[in-house]
């Protein structure tokens, strides 16, 4: 078995200089990826319904075992949550004023089953694509959530511009959050 060594985890200040050369949803979501230890799938996938800021909690479902579980988040990541749902408040405005759905759904017969969804706030995605995609073998155009390659190249960019010279990566944040945790 080969020696692997741990990963060089960020300082408050990297995550800080990081942090500052990434657009708004980018931004946000790498703070509730840093703060609450998500994984990068389950960040960008996550809805507004997923998000309890009463119970400081966000449910996360687990794709392979159609399970979930409660994590729990910081007072302190609450004004970013809150800002991220208010943008995703002004992307439906503006989609429902068109009379247009972008809002992918849930495969099979969930999608009959919640016929007016699209037009709810809690089932959109908390970290939606600002561009529109279209959906394979269908006529439809949506907003899906970020992309996970888009978020790793927004990242990527981000290190060059604020200088840190070591590899940095979504598993990263969420390690050097909990290493933080640890040391205080």
């Amino acid at each position: 078995m080969p020696h692997t060594r741990p990963p060089k985890l960020l300082s408050k200040n990297d995550i800080k200089r990081l942090l500052s050369h990434l657009s708004h949803s980018y931004k946000y979501a790498a703070v509730i990826l840093y703060g609450s230890r998500l994984r990068r799938s389950e960040c960008l996938r996550l809805r507004i319904n997923d998000v309890n800021l009463a119970k400081l909690q966000i449910r996360v479902w687990s794709n392979s075992e159609l399970m979930h579980k409660f994590i729990s988040i910081s007072p302190a990541l609450v004004p970013s949550i809150e800002y991220q749902i208010d943008q995703v408040k002004s992307y439906l405005l503006e989609d429902l004023s068109v009379q247009y759905d972008k809002m992918p759904l849930f495969p099979g017969r969930l999608e009959k089953k919640y016929k007016k969804a699209t037009t709810e706030l809690g089932w959109h995605y908390l970290f939606p694509h600002n561009e529109d995609s279209a959906i394979l073998g269908k006529n439809d155009i949506k907003r899906q959530h970020i992309d996970e390659k888009s978020f790793n190249k927004a990242i990527a960019d981000a290190i060059k511009k604020s200088n840190i010279s070591q590899f940095v990566s979504s598993r990263i944040l969420r390690l050097s959050f909990s290493q933080l945790l640890v040391n205080s």
